[in-house]
C-alpha cells in the first residue's frame, strides 16, 4: 500500500499525493470479523517481534561490553601473563565477541596499540639497543644539514617521563617523530598548486582524500604533468617515505611504495621523509595507533576541520624498536589484520545470507 501511494505522489524532496489520487487507490477489504482477527494477529506477532528486539539488544550489549572489557584487559595487561589471559579469553569466544563490523574495528585498533607498546612480539637481545639506532639517525641528519641537503632543523625538546604513555619493552627507547625521521615537510601551499595545474592522468598528486585505511587511491582528475612536478620537485614522494594527511580525520597516512615513488605530496598532506633505519610500515602503524591519534586529534587546531601542523607532528611521542622487531611488528599486525578481514567478510556473508533468508519468507507468507 505504501508504495503504491509513493508511486501515485509528486514531488523530488517531499513527495505529496492529492486526495483524487488517493480515493483511486484500490486495495484488498476482508469482511469485518477477518478485519478484527488480522488486527489481533498483527498486534500479538508485532509485541513478540518487539520482545525479541529487546533480548537480542540486551545481549548483543553484553557481548560488546565483554569485548570492549577484554580488548582492554588484553591491551593494558601489566605483564605478558595478563595479556596473555585476556587474549585466551577472547580467543575462546571469539565468535560470540567478535561478531559486528564495529568489534572487527575495534579489535584491530587493539591490535595496532599493542604492536606499539612492543606487546605483540617477543623481544630479541641480538636485535641490539633503538638507541644505536637513533644514534645513527642524528649522524645522518647532521650530515646531510652539513652538506646542505636538509635545512637545519632545531632541536626537540627531550620526552620527559610524565610524557611516557606505557613502560617500554627491553631494547626500545622513547623518540619524537621528528628526531626518528630525516624531515618533516609540508605540502606545497595554495600559491603554488592550483587547480589550473590539474591535468586528467597525469602524475598523481596525495591529498588526505587519496589515502584510505593505510592504501593510496588514484583519482584521475587529481594529477599534474611532468612540468609541474619538476618545478614542485621539493615535494616529490620518494620510495620509504610517509604521506600523511593533515586536515580533516587524524592518523591517515601510508608508505611510499616503488608504485607512487615520484608521484607529489599535495597541499593538504604532509612527507615524512623517512630513515633506511625505520621500516615505513611500522611508522605508519604508529601513526595510525590509538594513542598516536588521540594526540594528534588532541593538540591539533581548526574548528569544523582538523589541521595538524608541523611543530605538533614533530613532537609526536613513539616508542621505538630495533629495527629487526619493527620488521617482525608488521609481519604479525599484517598477519592478524588478514584474520580479522577474513572475519568482516564472512560477518558482511553472513548478514547478507540472512536477509536473503528474510526476503523469501516474507514472500512466501
Amino acid at each position: 500500500m505504501r508504495q503504491m501511494i509513493y508511486s501515485r505522489g509528486k514531488g523530488s524532496t517531499f513527495p505529496n499525493i492529492s486526495q483524487e489520487q488517493l480515493r483511486a487507490i484500490p486495495f484488498p477489504l476482508p469482511p469485518l470479523a477477518e478485519q478484527k482477527r488480522i488486527v489481533a494477529r498483527v498486534d500479538s506477532l508485532l509485541a513478540r517481534t518487539a520482545s525479541l528486539k529487546e533480548s537480542l539488544a540486551a545481549a548483543q550489549a553484553e557481548r560488546e561490553t565483554l569485548a570492549a572489557a577484554s580488548l582492554h584487559r588484553w591491551e593494558t595487561g601489566a605483564d605478558a601473563a595478563q595479556s596473555a589471559a585476556a587474549w585466551a579469553l577472547i580467543r575462546e569466544n571469539f565468535a560470540a565477541m567478535i561478531d559486528t563490523p564495529q568489534s572487527v574495528a575495534a579489535l584491530k585498533q587493539t591490535i595496532l596499540q599493542l604492536a606499539v607498546q612492543g606487546k605483540l612480539v617477543a623481544q630479541d637481545a641480538a636485535d641490539g639497543p633503538a638507541s644505536a639506532l637513533l644514534s645513527r639517525i642524528r649522524a645522518e641528519k647532521a650530515r646531510r644539514e652539513a652538506a646542505g641537503e636538509l635545512r637545519k632543523s632545531e632541536p626537540l625538546p627531550k620526552v620527559k617521563a610524565e610524557e611516557m604513555p606505557f613502560p617500554l619493552p627491553a631494547g626500545w627507547v622513547w623518540a619524537k617523530l621528528g628526531d626518528a625521521v630525516i624531515e618533516l615537510q609540508t605540502g606545497p601551499f595554495g600559491s603554488t598548486l592550483h587547480k589550473a595545474d590539474y591535468v586528467t592522468n597525469g602524475i598523481p598528486i596525495v591529498n588526505p582524500v587519496n589515502i584510505q585505511d593505510g592504501q593510496i587511491r588514484v583519482l584521475e582528475e587529481m594529477t599534474v604533468d611532468a612540468r609541474t612536478r619538476d618545478r614542485l620537485q621539493r615535494y616529490v614522494l620518494g620510495r620509504g617515505d610517509i604521506v600523511m594527511g593533515r586536515r580533516g580525520e587524524m592518523g591517515r597516512c601510508a608508505a611510499i611504495t616503488e608504485r607512487e615513488a615520484g608521484w607529489l605530496c599535495g597541499s593538504g598532506s604532509f612527507a615524512i621523509k623517512n630513515s633506511a633505519e625505520i621500516d615505513p610500515e611500522y611508522l605508519v602503524r604508529v601513526i595510525r595507533s590509538p594513542s598516536a591519534r588521540q594526540y594528534l586529534a588532541g593538540d591539533s587546531v581548526g574548528a569544523t576541520m582538523n589541521n595538524l601542523n608541523h611543530r605538533v607532528l614533530a613532537n609526536l611521542i613513539l616508542g621505538l624498536p630495533p629495527l629487526a622487531e619493527q620488521q617482525r611488528i608488521v609481519a604479525q599486525v599484517d598477519a592478524l589484520f588478514a584474520l580479522c578481514d577474513g572475519l568482516a567478510t564472512g560477518l558482511a556473508d553472513g548478514e547478507a545470507l540472512r536477509a536473503r533468508w528474510v526476503a523469501a519468507a516474507l514472500a512466501g507468507v
